[in-house]
This record gives structure tokens, C-alpha cells and sequence, in this order.
């Protein structure tokens, strides 16, 4: 990282003017980000080095400031050197993951029913062409919502690949619906409590939506800990899941966490709350 930073400097006060401070942002994947700090204000600088990693963004911040959802304002983006740039103005907060442990009952349930509403308007957009990752009207690179879960689990012991095994039926009538699939303990920007607007709308995906609210969960317990379950029970709850659905979010629960585990990540809070997800998954199938 250091080795970008004096391009990053360069860009920032060609793009801005005077600089008072430049700080990496940890949260997020694909590229690097960069909070740039002005007398005139705050932005943020996100860079990637695929070429066009970009090109989408600004549709689809114009398609959901449409549907009322708060975004951020992109001011300019390009290519310099050996990456892709995007500028935009800093939406003013913390990313929930920084906030979360701290917040009320109260504000987690406020702030649960602002994200439900937020994807509920997403799930509405037009179907996808495909599955995954991808962005809006470009076709998904799976062919279905199966093979997906299939990529991710195949790490996971084959205990938990059984269970997927008898869920297939579920996972094939999934349809190719649109969701945001990292409104987690990132991306979603908390200022007093209070949702602020969301962030890093590069893509979107086209599947199940509870993947989404299985990883906020997950990534809820991962960073902030067991206290802020309650969050993705909210989550749940104003979802409005069936015994069957509940099932399929618990499934995705234990793949998710396995992704993190197997990738050298030692969290015993998240390996124990997995492990009765787990189980609840068996008892269920029983």
C-alpha cells in the first residue's frame, strides 16, 4: 500500500487542491481505499486495477437514488497509472462494523428495518440474466443460484456438504434476483445511531437474497461479537423468514462461516455460534 500512496497523493490534490490528510480505509476488497481529508470537505477515493472496475457505478447509484435509497455523490473517475479511480463525496459516519457494539436495542431494530427496506426495493429491480456477481443488465457468471452454494461450501467438511447436497431442490428454484450483497458490518454508514446512506456499489448479485442477510449476520458475530446477534435476529424477523427459509439462512450461516475459518481466522465465538447453526440445521433435517 505504501508504495501507491505518493500516486494516490499526486491524484487527490490534482482532483481536490490542498490535502490536509489521507487515510486507508480497512474495510473492503479488490482495490484500496482512501478517505481524503479537506479544508472544502471529506472524500472518499476508491481504486482498483482491473481496468473498468468502475464503469457501472455511477448507474447504479442513479437507479437507486431513484428508489429513495441514500448513496454517495460521485464526482470524477479515470484511470492513472496501473489502476482505476473513483472519486466521490464521503458520506458522513462510520462503517456499522465500528458502531455496532455500541448501539441501543432500540437503534439496531431501527436500523434493521431501514436495511430490510432497502433490499426489499432492490429485490424489485428487473431479474438478472444469470447468477452472482455482476453488474445491473450484465448477465451473472453462473449459470445457476446451485452451482454457487456448491463453489462456496466446497471447502466445508463434508458433513455440511451433505446438507447442502439435500437442499438442492431449494436452490434450484431459486430465481435470479437482485439484492446488495454487502449491506454488512460494511457499506452501511452509521453516524449517532443513525443510518446515514449506503456505499460500494460497484456490483451487485443475482440469486438469493438471504445470502445477504446470512453474511450480515456472520460478519456481525465475526467483528463486533455475540452481542450483535440481536441485530441479525432483527434482521430475520422484519425479513419475515418461514421455518423453511430460517433453515436456508442458518445453511448459508455455516458456509459463510467456514469460508472465514478455513482462511486462517481464529474466532472461537464465530466457530461456537456456527456449530449451533449447525446443529439447528440437523434437528430441522431430522
Amino acid at each position: 500500500m505504501e508504495g501507491i500512496r505518493p500516486q494516490i497523493q499526486k491524484l487527490a490534490e490534482n482532483l481536490l487542491g490542498p490535502i490536509n490528510e489521507i487515510v486507508h480505509q480497512p474495510y473492503g476488497h479488490g482495490g484500496l481505499t482512501f478517505e481524503i481529508r479537506t479544508v472544502a470537505g471529506d472524500f472518499i477515493l476508491k481504486t482498483r486495477s482491473d481496468q473498468g472496475a468502475f464503469d457501472h457505478t455511477e448507474h447504479h447509484i442513479r437507479v437507486l437514488s431513484r428508489l429513495g435509497i441514500s448513496t454517495p455523490t460521485v464526482l470524477s473517475k479515470g484511470r492513472i497509472g496501473s489502476f482505476d479511480y473513483i472519486l466521490l463525496i464521503k458520506i458522513p459516519g462510520l462503517d456499522l462494523g465500528h458502531v455496532l457494539g455500541e448501539m441501543t436495542s432500540e437503534q439496531m431494530t431501527h436500523l434493521a428495518e431501514r436495511i430490510v427496506e432497502i433490499e426489499r426495493l432492490v429485490t424489485g429491480l428487473p431479474k438478472g440474466r444469470g447468477f452472482g456477481w455482476t453488474p445491473m443488465n450484465v448477465p451473472g457468471p453462473f449459470a445457476s443460484w446451485t452451482s454457487i452454494i456448491e463453489r462456496d461450501s466446497a471447502g466445508s467438511p463434508v458433513e455440511l456438504r451433505d446438507l447442502v447436497a439435500n437442499w438442492t431442490s431449494y436452490l434450484d428454484a431459486v430465481q435470479p434476483t437482485c439484492f446488495l450483497d454487502d449491506l454488512t458490518v460494511k457499506n452501511v454508514i452509521i453516524q449517532d445511531g443513525i443510518l446515514q446512506g449506503i456505499v460500494d456499489l460497484d456490483f451487485v448479485c443475482y440469486g438469493d437474497p438471504l445470502y445477504w442477510l446470512s453474511l450480515a449476520e456472520v460478519t456481525s458475530i465475526l467483528d463486533v461479537g455475540i452481542g450483535a446477534s440481536f441485530y441479525g435476529e432483527e434482521l430475520r424477523r422484519l425479513w419475515g423468514l418461514t421455518d423453511e427459509t430460517n433453515a436456508v439462512c442458518n445453511l448459508y450461516n455455516v458456509i459463510q462461516s467456514w469460508f472465514f475459518l478455513g482462511k486462517g481466522i481464529e474466532n472461537d465465538v464465530l466457530r461456537n455460534w456456527s456449530a449451533g447453526r449447525f446443529a439447528d440445521l440437523q434437528l430441522f433435517a431430522d
